[in-house]
C-alpha cells in the first residue's frame, strides 16, 4: 500500500516493483539525509565555529554549496522517476512497423533500440539500464536526468571527501599513518578489539563509504561519458554498434536536448530532444 502511494506521488506505475529496487531506493534516500546530517552538523563544525561558539561566513557558503548539491541530486533523480520512457506508439502517433523486431512480452512490434526490461515488464524507448537506486528504467526521455544525478553526486563525494579528510584524519591520529588505512577498511574488526570509540568507529564507517560512493560514482560517469561521446547505449556498446553515433555535439543533444549546455544546471529547465525515441538519425559509420 505503501508503495502503491509512492507511484502514485512519482505518477509512474511501474517505479520501483521489484524488492531490489525498492531497498536501494530507500539506501538511498537514508544514505542522502545521512550524508547531509553528517557534513553540516559534524564536519562543518571542525572548520568552522568562532570563539563564541557561533559560525563563520565560511560555513555558510559551505552549507549553500552542500545544500546545492543535495537538491540537485535528489531533484534530478524525481525527474528521472516521473519521466515516461515506456513504449507508446499511440502517444507518439507511430504506427507498427512489421520490420521491428518483435516482443514476445508485449506482444508487439518495437522500434529500433526499444528493449523490453524484465524488472518492469515492459518495453522501454532507447533503453539503457535498469536502475536499481531509482526503480525505473534509463531510457530516452530520463537518461539527462539520470546522467545529472550521477554527476552531482560524484561532485558531492569528491567534495565530501576533500572538505573532512583532516577531520577523519584527526578523529583517528592515534592509529598512526599506517593504522588509519587499515581501521577504514575493516573498522568493525578495529572496534572490536578497542582501536576505536563508538563516534571513531562511525568516523570510519561513514569515510569508507564516501570513498567508496567516490568511486562507484567516478565509474558510472566514466562510463556515460563513453556512452554518450560515441551515441550508444549500453546494449549497443556491448554489441560495437556504432550505428547512431552522429558526432559529440548531436549525441551529447540526443541525450540533453538543444539547449544541453543549460540542461545540467537545474532539471526544471526545458530542453526538447531532437527526437521522438521511435525513429533516430542512422550514422554513415555502422559497426567499428
Amino acid at each position: 500500500m505503501v508503495w502503491q502511494n509512492v507511484r502514485r506521488f512519482f505518477r509512474n506505475p511501474y517505479f520501483a516493483r521489484s524488492p531490489h529496487d525498492r531497498g536501494a531506493f530507500t539506501i538511498l534516500l537514508v544514505g542522502a539525509q545521512l550524508a547531509l546530517w553528517y557534513e553540516i552538523f559534524h564536519v562543518m563544525p571542525y572548520y568552522y565555529t568562532d570563539a563564541n561558539g557561533g559560525t563563520s561566513w565560511g560555513s555558510t557558503a559551505h552549507i549553500a554549496f552542500v545544500v546545492f548539491l543535495y537538491a540537485s541530486s535528489l531533484a534530478n533523480v524525481y525527474m528521472m522517476i516521473r519521466s515516461r520512457v515506456v513504449c507508446n506508439l499511440a502517444a507518439l502517433g507511430m504506427a507498427e512497423d512489421p520490420d521491428w523486431p518483435y516482443c514476445e512480452r508485449c506482444l508487439c512490434h518495437r522500434p529500433p533500440r526499444t528493449h523490453h526490461c524484465p524488472v518492469c515488464d515492459v518495453c522501454v524507448l532507447k533503453r539503457d539500464h535498469h536502475c536499481w537506486f531509482g526503480g525505473v528504467c534509463i531510457g530516452h526521455t530520463n537518461h539527462r536526468y539520470y546522467f545529472c544525478a550521477i554527476l552531482y553526486m560524484f561532485t558531492a563525494a569528491a567534495y565530501s571527501n576533500f572538505y573532512h579528510f583532516s577531520f577523519m584524519l584527526d578523529q583517528l591520529q592515534h592509529l598512526g599513518q599506517f593504522g588509519i588505512p587499515i581501521c577504514i577498511t575493516i573498522p568493525h574488526f578495529c572496534a572490536m578489539f578497542g582501536y576505536l570509540t563508538f563516534y571513531q568507529f562511525l568516523v570510519a564507517v561513514l569515510s569508507f563509504i564516501g570513498f567508496f560512493l567516490l568511486g562507484m560514482f567516478s565509474w558510472l560517469m566514466f562510463i556515460q561519458i563513453v556512452q554518450i561521446g560515441t551515441g550508444q547505449t549500453q546494449y549497443e556498446r556491448k554489441c560495437g554498434n556504432y550505428m547512431y553515433n552522429n558526432g559529440i555535439l548531436d549525441n551529447i543533444q540526443a541525450v540533453f536536448g538543444e539547449r544541453w549546455y543549460i540542461a545540467w544546471i537545474c532539471p526544471c529547465f526545458s530542453s526538447p530532444l531532437p527526437e521522438n525515441g521511435a525513429a533516430f538519425r542512422v550514422s554513415e559509420v555502422k559497426s567499428k
